[in-house]
């Protein structure tokens, strides 16, 4: 255990006086101040985890939404594809046949 200089006590004046007892009405506001600041900080704490728990919802649905969405373009994406394949083909098709007729035709005229 440490001892205090001569230096250290001549210092610290308030190191001789007698701390005041406190009363009762003093202890039940002290008590009644603690439980105010455990009740606060229970508040803040269950409100913090409300907020984390929002936080983690509010990203499972934007994660949702976000695959959501680029599966839809990527549907919209391939039904325009394959349109186009069609389209194309039948254009082909048709062009086939002009074709085809035409030389019909031509071959028809010349006998």
């Amino acid at each position: 255990m440490r001892r205090d200089t001569t230096l250290e006590t001549a210092l610290n004046s308030k190191a001789y006086k007698r701390s005041k007892r406190q009363t009762l009405r003093e202890a039940r506001m002290t008590e009644k101040l603690e439980k105010q600041q455990k009740i606060e900080q229970e508040r803040k704490r269950r409100q913090k985890h409300q907020e984390y728990m929002n936080r983690i919802l509010q990203h499972a649905k934007d994660f949702k939404e976000y695959h959501r969405s680029v599966s839809g373009k990527i549907q919209k994406i391939s039904k325009a594809v394959a349109t186009w394949h069609a389209n194309t083909e039948r254009e082909q098709k048709k062009e086939t046949e002009r074709i085809e007729k035409e030389r019909m035709r031509r071959l028809m005229v010349r006998n």
